[in-house]
């Protein structure tokens, strides 16, 4: 069957024309409508789905920084109490390392000295009476 000109046709052939073509763009509506349906089910699902446990997430996430949030404010204070520490003790170390410095070691190794000469005999003479010769 040769395609014919519109303006060639007879009125039956108009006729079975727009009757094809009617039925191809009812054809092409629904499967759109269809695609639309499914496509807004998909989103319905995925609102029903996703949102609760993202707004979970986000109380879990608001809950985990207040913590943090209290977490720190302690740590500013315990820094704060290490400051006040370091300051407070800072004379005392400082006297401390002075004595430390003004130590003569000279005299303390041969004070050692002595003290050791001093002892052995005495070790000697306790290892006689208990009986370790």
């Amino acid at each position: 069957m040769e395609k014919k000109e519109l303006t060639e046709m007879t009125e039956k052939e108009l006729l079975v024309v727009i009757a094809k073509d009617g039925r191809r763009r009812m054809i092409m509506n629904a499967v759109s409508m269809a695609a639309v349906i499914l496509a807004a089910g998909a989103l319905i699902y995925a609102a029903l789905v996703f949102i609760p446990s993202a707004v979970s997430t986000m109380e879990n996430m608001r809950s985990t920084m207040g913590r943090l949030e209290t977490s720190l404010e302690g740590i500013d204070e315990m820094v704060g109490n290490v400051d006040t520490l370091v300051e407070e003790n800072m004379d005392a170390v400082t006297e401390s390392l002075g004595k430390i410095r003004d130590i003569d070691i000279d005299k303390l190794n041969e004070s050692i000295g002595r003290l050791s000469d001093t002892l052995g005999p005495l070790a000697g003479i306790s290892n006689f009476f208990s009986g370790n010769r």
